[in-house]
């Protein structure tokens, strides 16, 4: 299930499609419009679905990987991943505000999520950014200004 339109996913899954046959496996993707594509979602009817996640590398975890989210059906956790380790991370993180312990805890979640794979993480779009020499030096991280744009601006110029 994928959001349409939009012709790359076509490509895309039609190239995946290819490949899973290779081992026996018949895949056929949906492109529906948003309102048919959150309905979806939130019926859970789905056997899988491509989203895209875009999280800065300090965030709050809860929405997409926490078990009680997953009782939401307007919620993140579409898939209805639990792992109580990943929730008691996660419960952690919430309360911790030490960057180095915040850092600690979000490597161990990242190698669950590395051991279980609950989702497959396979492509990045390309993006062009482009800015006015006039406003002095930009910092821009390589995952792209996330919830706060101007922390990637240099205030001193």
């Amino acid at each position: 299930l994928h959001f349409a339109p939009m012709p790359e996913y076509d490509q895309m899954f039609g190239i995946y499609g290819e490949s899973l046959l290779k081992i026996g496996v018949k895949m056929i993707h949906t492109g529906l419009d948003w309102p048919n594509f959150i309905k979806r979602m939130e019926e859970r009817n789905f056997d899988a679905v491509c989203l895209a996640w875009m999280l800065s590398y300090d965030t709050d975890l809860r929405s997409i990987w926490h078990s009680k989210e997953s009782e939401d059906p307007k919620g993140n956790n579409r898939i209805k991943f639990c792992e109580p380790e990943v929730d008691a991370i996660i419960d952690q993180s919430r309360v911790t505000f030490d960057p180095l312990e915040r850092q600690r805890l979000f490597h161990k979640f990242h190698n669950i999520f590395y051991d279980l794979q609950p989702y497959t993480l396979w492509r990045a779009r390309k993006v062009v950014m482009a800015w006015q020499s006039r406003l002095g030096e930009i910092r821009i991280d390589s995952r792209r200004p996330q919830t706060d744009p101007t922390e990637f601006w240099d205030h001193s110029k």
